[in-house]
């Protein structure tokens, strides 16, 4: 498998006490949690019913530590400011929905394999400040033999600190996305981009992701 899944799937079910911790101890803890989470999964029950539950905590858990706020916003890049303030929220909620599709069907897809994983394939290195409201929190994934560097970028927010993107092998998802979203903005306006992706949400389908590269 190609993906780095476990490194995508942290974005959804960090959850974290943000007063009370750092950044690096913030992935470390909750890496071993969703190692764990998988491993809890019974995937001999009804396929909807596991499924649905899983969709659940995932979404629950997400929204406690990723600003999907500044992660759209940075995403769509200058085009943002070309959306109303309305045109913004209903763009983020979709990038969210895209978001959902895109790992959460990656996640089902590949359910058997990620129960494999163990917190000894993840590492824990270093977190180097950014800035005094930006750090970045350095990590390695063993995946099929091969260490994959994933690197976090969180911000201190009012709330503590947020995860606002993923660098796997030096390429950003944010910026990944920004790439996408700057192709269909060069034949849309923001009208016709909200229709486009509704449509396409709609449909189940979600962004592309990264790669990580061959050997």
């Amino acid at each position: 498998m190609k993906k780095t899944l476990l490194a995508l799937l942290l974005i959804f079910i960090l959850y974290v006490n943000a007063f009370a911790m750092e950044p690096k101890e913030i992935i470390r803890t909750y890496s071993d949690k969703v190692v764990n989470l998988f491993k809890e999964v019974d995937t001999k029950r009804p396929k909807q019913t596991w499924e649905a539950e899983l969709k659940e905590k995932l979404l629950d858990l997400a929204y406690e530590v990723v600003d999907f706020n500044i992660m759209s916003r940075m995403s769509l890049g200058p085009s943002w400011r070309k959306f109303n303030s309305e045109e913004q929220k209903k763009f983020t909620d979709l990038f969210i929905k895209m978001l959902e599709n895109t790992y959460f069907n990656t996640i089902v897809d590949n359910m058997e394999e990620i129960k494999n994983y163990d917190t000894d394939n993840i590492k824990i290195l270093k977190e180097t400040y950014l800035s005094d409201k930006k750090v970045e929190v350095q990590t390695t994934i063993l995946n099929e033999g091969k260490k994959i560097p994933v690197n976090y970028r969180m911000v201190k927010m009012g709330n503590g600190w947020k995860c606002y993107d993923v660098y796997i092998e030096g390429i950003s998802l944010v910026q990944n996305y920004r790439e996408q979203f700057k192709d269909l903005m060069n034949r849309m306006n923001s009208k016709e981009l909200l229709t486009f992706l509704e449509k396409k949400v709609s449909q189940g389908g979600g962004l592309k992701g990264v790669e990580v590269k061959d050997e």
